[in-house]
């Protein structure tokens, strides 16, 4: 129920109760009831105050619970690495989110997006934001539109597609440059995190291994969330296999293998060791990895 439909409702409520005191009063009042009159007159100023207040602060009551229930979905990704489940609840969410018209929509396009890069399926990623970033992104907060184009980046280097990567590279400089311009200190060291992050899968694509290596081991560090911290030792992983340490290489990869449950990097780490895949959930028969692991 959107937030124009629930005002509605609650004024329409007040007026229902207004005019069934002002009927009670008509049918009860006579010269000596002054007394059942203030009552009448306390009961409306009571009803009054409350839809104010409900009216003003239903926004916030709102944002609260979206706040919650994004946070909620969020683990599904972050903690049990299950993508497939991710993207289901994210799509129902955002289903229910155009309805309400509620929330930055960027946002949730990106996470959406990001479901399909951790399930494989970076091509996906890739038609929901181009088709998103084709409006005017500044009219986005702009720590939420770098966010989409490092997503995009990401995805495009999974496509192996190096040049669209380093399109939305430039594009990000923009959106750092925008936020210095207003002096957003945060979104400046948060843009900054997501180009550094980038240099280092560039670095990779661009063959300056031990550059690239240096920043994911860094990072390995630094994370907090099981599923990234997965998706950088598969990085790891990869690295390794190109500067021919294999005994490194496999270290990872079994720890992707053992701690990716549903991610699309983990059946590739279990393809790459030689063991059986695991069987995916009904809900992913129709869905087609289009990555390579590049």
């Amino acid at each position: 129920m959107g937030i124009k439909k629930k005002r509605s409702i609650i004024l329409c409520t007040l007026i229902i109760s207004i005019v069934f005191c002002i009927v009670i009063a008509i049918l009860k009042l006579d010269r000596h009831s002054e007394a059942f009159l203030a009552v009448i007159f306390g009961v409306l100023v009571f009803l009054i105050l409350v839809a104010i207040y409900l009216i003003y602060n239903m926004e916030k009551l709102l944002f609260r619970n979206i706040i919650a229930e994004g946070t909620k979905i969020q683990t599904i990704l972050d903690e049990d690495c299950d993508p497939i489940r991710y993207i289901k609840e994210v799509t129902e969410f955002q289903n229910k989110q155009i309805e309400n018209k509620d929330i930055n929509m960027m946002n949730l396009v990106d996470n959406l997006a990001m479901g399909y890069i951790y399930n494989g399926e970076a091509n996906r990623a890739i038609h929901l934001l181009e088709d998103l970033l084709k409006r005017d992104t500044n009219e986005y907060d702009v720590i939420i539109s770098a966010s989409a184009k490092m997503t995009l980046c990401a995805a495009y280097l999974w496509e192996g597609d190096l040049d669209a990567a380093k399109k939305y590279y430039e594009k990000m400089e923009l959106d750092r440059d925008r936020a210095k311009l207003d002096k957003l200190e945060d979104a400046v060291i948060s843009i900054e995190a997501f180009l550094r992050a980038l240099d280092a899968r560039i670095s990779y694509e661009e063959g300056r291994y031990e550059e690239s290596l240096r920043f994911f081991e860094r990072l390995l560090d630094e994370l907090s969330n099981k599923s990234g911290t997965v998706m950088v030792h598969f990085r790891l992983a990869l690295i390794y296999e190109k500067l021919g340490n294999t005994e490194k290489e496999k270290e990872h990869l079994e720890y992707v293998s053992e701690n990716g449950n549903l991610l699309y990097v983990a059946r590739l780490a279990r393809e790459k060791l030689g063991l059986p895949p695991l069987p995916l959930p009904e809900i992913a028969s129709d869905n087609t990895a289009a990555s390579s692991g590049k």
